[in-house]
């Protein structure tokens, strides 16, 4: 957080919200992981969305990209442009291992360490390798667009209500 102070009862309802959130998050990655050649990947994108704009809502800015890199994964496959292998499966059950102890570690204390950068590199090479496919210029021009791991996106001053207004109109 950004040393500000959190009410208590937005704090519990936000970590309770992320945490139902990160429960279905488990059980969309093991039903696309059973669902054959054409798994459906709506359901999980909008977990994914919901976490993105949540942690965003919280100021929570380091999070919320690292949410939205897998976003970006997951649309990938959404859109058919990569087909789904066990790496995916993997990197979405730790990325979910992960966000699963951080929020409960936010519960105590607002200033829990930043996503680990093996998994972040890790989904950005994913979406990285997709490049290498027909559909290069396009991947590629998402990735530019994207702020690099770690940094948070640069604040134009506008209130937070006008950011995710807009990322909900982008995404």
């Amino acid at each position: 957080m950004s040393g500000n102070e959190i009410d208590p009862e937005i704090l519990e309802a936000f970590v309770d919200d992320v945490m139902e959130l990160l429960n279905s998050w488990e059980k969309e990655i093991l039903n696309l992981e059973g669902a054959g050649d054409e798994p459906d990947f709506g359901l999980f994108f909008r977990l994914a969305h919901s976490l993105k704009g949540s942690s965003k809502f919280m100021g929570l800015n380091e999070y919320s990209e690292f949410i939205h890199n897998i976003e970006d994964l997951v649309t990938l496959l959404r859109d058919k442009k990569i087909v789904l292998a066990p790496e995916h499966i993997q990197i979405f059950l730790e990325a979910q291992s992960y966000l699963m102890a951080w929020i409960k570690e936010i519960r105590n204390d607002l200033k829990s360490p930043p996503p680990p950068e093996t998994i972040i590199s890790r989904v950005i090479k994913m979406v990285e390798a997709a490049a290498e496919a027909d559909n290069a210029a396009e991947i590629k021009e998402i990735m530019k667009s994207r702020p690099s791991p770690m940094q948070p996106p640069k604040s134009d001053g506008t209130a937070i209500h006008h950011l995710i207004e807009q990322d909900l109109v982008l995404s």
